[in-house]
């Protein structure tokens, strides 16, 4: 008896452990099922979003081997303003022995489109931007065989924008949750809660403190940067919010402010940073006629009030393939002629750089080998003064009369032209002027001597000095009359009627531009005349109130007593 009881002793310890064995096992096929419940439920609940919200990494196999692992994208819940990110990134210490050499002075992360100045201290660099919206945490997941009947999830959390000891605050968070629901399925609540709870728990109102990821000991294992590149995450934070915002815009109805049609967001462009935005028929219709008429340098914003200039794809989406090469061909050519230092060659019209001594007048075109001098756009005459049109016939007639009427038809030829060329010459200066900033020559059609070109520089037609304002014609004639062209027996031409009520008025009671207002539609500058807000375009008559700056259409008093709220006379 005695040898048979430790065999009977091995035995039932072997059937325990088979019995143990067998139980773990099917504990854990429950929790596989249960598993693959909650996914589906998940992946059902989050399909059909703008992002993908959930992914499913991988997946135990038909026979139960692998784990689930799961990312999902945790969106934060949307608030009612934009978000101001202040970013805080210490200053690049150097060792040095010189105080004012101790630090960098370059800002830092030029790549990101912050701009950053120094702090008081000197020791950060201190920047700032507005989100409209935060871009998503992310949420990765393993699930254990254990899980749900014994263990939680093994889960990791990152952000490129919160610090590390928000991102630890956030993982305790969840660890509660769980504790509160143990033995129970808890992914749907951890995301849920995240998704809704993370800005006021977190106490995070109108403003975010965004600083480098902190690496210390304080740090949650679970809590991830997004990236160790502080600048890309900047980056990321930016293209997702401008993203976010084109997807909101495109997803609702818009109004023209040019047609004032509503039509489906994905018809309109929007212009830029401005968020102005119209419909692709205008926007066509005003992009075919700037580069017909050949001013490719105003085709910005149709905003009066604003200056952006329209993104390049924007043109070429508009614009036909014919039109676009001819507006990249004049924005080269009006840029170059923009420019100080280069010209454009007298033989075969290419631009060229002329030499950087200016005394020399001298360029040299590398494509048609021809040096000319930069003043008469003659051959280089190196030290000679330039020789002007009326030298070149006073030399012509020197010569005298030709000894064949061939000759002598060819002598009248040349001198009838060269005379025509000088009186050209004397009409161009008295009727144009060269802007003081682009350089580009203005003709003077009618009007004041207050001068805008179209680069947007102001100046005075009778000195040709960059200006702003009207303070300049305290001292300068505001009404000096176009000097008559050669021939023209003192004739000029006059301002239209409107404009020339208004610049009498103005001459008469400089405060009556109070009263100026642009029209919507031509921007011609129209006066208020009395009390009546009711105006009516002197150039394109146009009907449009003075207090909402808004065109009319239909019957007048109807904007007057409709829900505008505008008085018809104040």
């Amino acid at each position: 008896m005695s040898t048979e009881e430790p065999e009977m002793e091995l035995i039932t310890e072997i059937q325990e452990e088979k019995f143990r064995k067998h139980f773990k096992k099917g504990e854990n096929d429950a929790n596989l099922q249960e598993q693959k419940d909650e996914v589906s439920a998940l992946q059902s609940f989050y399909e059909g979003e703008d992002i993908d919200r959930l992914t499913v990494l991988s997946a135990p196999d038909d026979e139960g081997q692998g784990v689930f692992f799961l990312q999902t994208l945790i969106s934060v819940q949307e608030q009612d303003s934009p978000i101001t990110m202040d970013i805080l990134v210490p200053a690049d210490i150097r060792e040095s022995e010189e105080p004012e050499n101790a630090r960098a002075v370059t800002p830092p992360l030029p790549a990101c489109g912050v701009n950053f100045s120094r702090s008081n201290s000197g020791q950060k660099w201190i920047g700032s931007m507005k989100i409209d919206h935060l871009s998503p945490l992310t949420l990765q997941i393993s699930l254990p065989p254990s899980y749900p009947s014994q263990d939680a999830p093994v889960f990791t959390l990152s952000s490129n924008w919160l610090s590390s000891v928000q991102l630890s605050a956030l993982c305790r968070q969840l660890d509660r949750l769980w504790e509160e629901n143990s033995n129970m399925i808890i992914l749907f609540t951890w995301i849920d809660w995240l998704e809704n709870n993370i800005l006021s728990f977190l106490g995070i109102k109108d403003s975010i403190l965004m600083i480098p990821f902190d690496d210390d000991e304080n740090r949650d294992p679970r809590a991830l940067p997004e990236s160790d590149d502080f600048g890309h995450n900047i980056i990321s934070i930016l293209q997702f919010n401008e993203r976010q915002i084109e997807f909101n815009f495109c997803s609702n109805d818009q109004d023209c402010d040019v047609c004032f049609d509503r039509l489906p967001g994905t018809h309109f462009f929007r212009v830029g940073k401005c968020g102005h935005h119209y419909c692709r028929a205008c926007m066509t219709e005003y992009c075919e006629i700037h580069v017909k008429e050949g001013t490719v340098e105003e085709l910005k914003c149709p905003d009066r009030e604003c200056d952006i200039t329209l993104p390049p794809y924007i043109i070429q989406s508009v614009l036909p393939s014919g039109a676009f090469d001819r507006w990249e061909r004049l924005m080269l050519q009006k840029t170059l002629t923009s420019m100080s230092d280069v010209v454009w060659c007298p033989r075969c019209n290419e631009p060229v750089i002329k030499e950087i001594e200016d005394n020399l007048n001298l360029a040299h075109c590398i494509n048609c080998f021809y040096s000319f001098c930069t003043e008469c756009n003659e051959s280089w005459h190196q030290s000679k003064p330039c020789e002007t049109d009326e030298d070149k016939l006073q030399q012509l007639e020197k010569k005298g009369g030709a000894q064949n009427a061939s000759a002598q038809k060819k002598f009248e030829e040349l001198r009838k032209k060269i005379q025509e060329e000088i009186e050209n010459r004397k009409l161009l200066q008295s009727r144009t002027r060269k802007c003081p900033k682009c350089k580009i020559t203005i003709e003077k059609i009618a009007g004041c001597n207050k001068m805008t070109c179209r680069c947007g520089q102001s100046f005075c037609w009778a000195c040709c000095v960059a200006i702003s304002g009207y303070d300049h014609f305290k001292s300068c004639s505001l009404m000096a009359p176009l000097a008559p062209a050669p021939g023209e027996r003192g004739t000029q031409r006059m301002p239209a009627d409107g404009a020339l009520w208004i610049e009498v008025n103005l001459q008469i009671n400089p405060d009556a531009r109070s009263k100026l207002i642009a029209c919507p539609m031509c921007k011609q500058n129209n006066m208020k005349n009395g009390t009546n807000n009711h105006m009516k375009c002197w150039n394109c008559k146009t009907n449009f109130c003075f207090l909402c700056k808004t065109r009319i259409t239909g019957m007048i008093t109807t904007h007057f007593i409709g829900a505008s709220q505008c008085k018809q006379h104040s």
